[in-house]
């Protein structure tokens, strides 16, 4: 028992609180198996003595001694494990107020740091006050998080102030620095190489976060003084270099007009001096007298301008893709929407050679820049598009400069004429074998005279349909167009300048594109009934405005002639002058339109003149004696002048009224009429033969009613002869 109580002792000596626990408890149950132990010896003997009592009694005694003593141990031990843990306490704060005071000590060289870097970067130097400033902003955004408390915020407020002050001077020198280097004016830059260290300037403008917004500005200059005109066919880019320039001193920067050094093109208080030590650049977009029209030079222009520049920044490699992000898109919209199709497709004459030769020129300039400068095209842009779609492209342009061709032909004056005449070798444009292949045509063209440019159209669809056969849509694309362009007005009055002949010109037009629409270009026979129609509606406007200027001379002829008669005026005057008219017409159209066609529409208008003479003597109520003589004389007067327009060949008098007369269907009733307007009741009798005679095929029994009623008086012979009139 006394060696259990010495371990113990010697264990709070040496072992922790927690060691020293698991101790006792294993003590605890070692006493617990000597007691059990001891039991079964007194069991297994049956004997006990005196002495074991005695022994079991000191034994009892030494262990309740140890297990007093164990007690006021563990009651020790717990007093000093309290102890100990407010010691521990008091440790962990002065551990935490002593990293405190480290951090504190840290920030505070921290802050020496940036008060001193600040006190050293001086403007004048501003690579150095740039390096100074970012390193400075640097380190206080990488405290700024310590400080807490209010006052602490106000000061570095105050600091931030301060950096910002430095910043403005500094970006203020950089800014002159940058345009000392880069002077624009317009349409030109000049660099000036040995001005300023472009490495340090691009350098120090980064540091104090203002590269940006420099660069911004002398990308846009760039691109609206130097690329923009470049990506024309108007200027033309030199490049070249001078050792004549302008030398500044560090308190004698030029200063501009405005604020912004990029935008100006002028300076004020500038020195010329003459610095032959160093190699000045100028780029210059001079404008031409006239623009060319070779592609290569367009790539030559942007060649030049981007070696120029890449000249200066070569060392930058950074600047020169930043550059590309920004130009490189413009320079492809710019082209795109203006230039570059033009000269690849358009120049070209429709030479797909020389177009290809364009192409790969235009490869090996991207190529060039990519490869040499760092230049980079966005992707897609204009040029692959070209490249990819080269075919494609080349038709469509050549369809659309032919649209574009044959839209001004349309458009074009049609009083320019051509005679078609197929049946006359010399005088058409046609190959004998295809002469001989149209008079096989059982819709041959007949001879007559069309707008020239509307030949020259169909001339010019032949040809692009035999170079690119299988564009068989263009055909019915153009046709399509004419039918839009030409109108043909409804109305008289909205006629305009739109005379009987150009209408007559419009319907000539129409119908030889509808004749070539059948039998010449393929996939055009919709279209052939809308270009007859066409046609048909510019014959019809000629016939309407003709019809009504010359029942405006009827009119005029036949107004007051019992007055004029009176008065002793000779009314023939009047009908010769619509006879006049009439053979002005035929002089205007003869050969124009088709001879056949021309005849019948003549003698229309001979037979509405006709018709309309007889229908305003038949409106008369009364025809006094003196003036149907006149009026009968002057109709005479007009047959014999009209019917000359009818006579052909034909030589004798009989012969030319047999033609008229079967040419104007309307001629024997106004001829019937000239004899009634001087005949007698008996002589009129004997045309009406009972109404078997010739009057009665020409005229209705009413109608001769009506013109007895008006030439005879009221007598009964006149009743009774009236009265056979059935």
């Amino acid at each position: 028992m006394s060696n259990f109580l010495a371990e113990v002792l010697h264990a709070k000596e040496n072992a922790t609180i927690d060691e020293l626990n698991e101790i006792l408890r294993t003590l605890g149950s070692k006493i617990s198996q000597l007691k059990h132990n001891v039991v079964q010896s007194l069991h297994s003997t049956f004997v006990l003595y005196d002495t074991d009592v005695d022994r079991v009694v000191e034994w009892y005694t030494q262990i309740l001694d140890a297990k007093e003593q164990t007690e006021k141990l563990e009651n020790q031990l717990g007093e000093d494990k309290q102890i100990l843990h407010s010691a521990n306490e008091d440790l962990e704060q002065i551990n935490c107020e002593l990293g405190q005071c480290q951090a504190s000590i840290v920030l505070l060289k921290s802050l020496v740091d940036i008060v001193k870097n600040l006190e050293r970067a001086d403007p004048a130097d501003y690579y150095n006050a740039a390096r100074l400033i970012k390193e400075s902003e640097d380190e206080l955004s990488s405290i700024a998080g310590s400080f807490r408390n209010a006052e602490d915020h106000i000061w570095v407020k105050q600091l931030r102030a301060r950096f910002s002050d430095l910043v403005v001077d500094v970006y203020d020198k950089c800014r002159k620095e940058w345009g000392a280097l880069f002077r624009f004016d317009t349409n030109s830059l000049t660099i000036y190489p040995h001005a300023a260290n472009i490495d340090q300037l691009i350098t120090s403008l980064r540091n104090i976060k203002s590269f940006n917004r420099v660069w911004e500005k002398f990308v846009n200059m760039l691109w609206q003084e130097l690329f923009k005109p470049a990506c024309s066919t108007e200027f033309k880019i030199e490049v070249c270099e001078s050792n004549t320039g302008l030398k500044y001193e560090a308190d004698d920067v030029p200063t501009r007009e405005r604020d912004s050094f990029i935008g100006e093109t002028s300076f004020l208080h500038v020195n010329d001096v003459q610095d032959k030590e160093r190699d000045n650049i100028v780029i210059r977009a001079k404008k031409l007298d006239k623009p060319f029209s070779n592609a290569a030079e367009l790539f030559g222009n942007l060649t030049e301008l981007i070696t120029g520049i890449n000249s200066v920044f070569c060392e930058n490699q950074t600047e020169m893709t930043n550059l590309a992000n920004v130009i490189a898109p413009k320079i492809c919209n710019e082209l795109a929407n203006k230039y570059l199709k033009t000269l690849i497709l358009q120049k070209c004459g429709g030479d797909i050679e020389i177009a290809r030769a364009d192409v790969a020129h235009m490869k090996k300039f991207v190529r060039y820049l990519e490869d040499e400068m760092n230049f980079h095209f966005p992707e897609p842009n204009i040029f692959q598009d070209i490249e990819d779609n080269f075919d494609s492209l080349f038709k469509s342009q050549v369809r659309e400069a032919l649209v574009v061709k044959l839209r001004d032909l349309i458009k074009s004056d049609v009083h320019n004429t051509d005679e078609i005449n197929y049946e006359g070798v010399p005088n058409s444009k046609l190959s004998a074998d295809e002469i001989i292949l149209l008079r096989k045509n059982p819709a041959l063209f007949p001879r007559c005279v069309v707008s020239k440019s509307i030949a020259v159209l169909v001339q010019l669809l032949k040809e692009h349909m035999k170079q690119y056969p299988k564009d068989v849509g263009m055909s019915a694309s153009v046709l399509s167009l004419y039918l839009a362009l030409v109108k043909i007005p409804k109305h008289e009055a909205d006629a305009g300048e739109l005379v009987p002949l150009t209408s007559v010109l419009i319907h000539n037009n129409s119908l030889f594109l509808a004749h070539h629409a059948g039998y010449t270009f393929e996939l055009c026979d919709d279209l052939v009934p809308d270009l007859r129609g066409k046609a048909s509606q510019a014959i019809a406007f000629m016939m309407r405005s003709v019809r009504s200027k010359l029942n405006e001379l009827i009119s005029t002829a036949m107004s007051s002639i019992e007055e004029r008669v009176d008065r002793g005026i000779d009314i023939t005057h009047d009908f010769l002058v619509i006879t006049a008219e009439l053979k002005r017409l035929n002089t205007v159209m003869t050969g124009v339109l088709p001879p056949l066609s021309w005849h019948d529409i003549l003698a229309t208008l001979v037979d509405h003149t006709l018709n309309e003479m007889c229908s305003k003597v038949l409106a008369w109520d009364d025809i006094p004696a003196n003036s149907a003589s006149e009026l009968a004389s002057a109709f005479t007067q007009f047959a014999v002048a009209t019917s000359s327009l009818f006579k052909g060949d034909a030589s004798s008098p009989r012969e030319v009224e047999a033609l008229t007369a079967r040419a104007v269907k309307k001629w024997q009733r106004f001829k019937l009429l000239s004899f009634v307007l001087t005949a007698s009741m008996k002589e009129i009798e004997s045309k009406w033969v009972g109404g078997c005679g010739p009057l009665a095929i020409e005229y209705s029994a009413e109608e001769v009613r009506r013109l007895v009623r008006a030439l005879f008086q009221n007598t009964d012979r006149r009743a009774a002869f009236l009265a056979t009139i059935k």
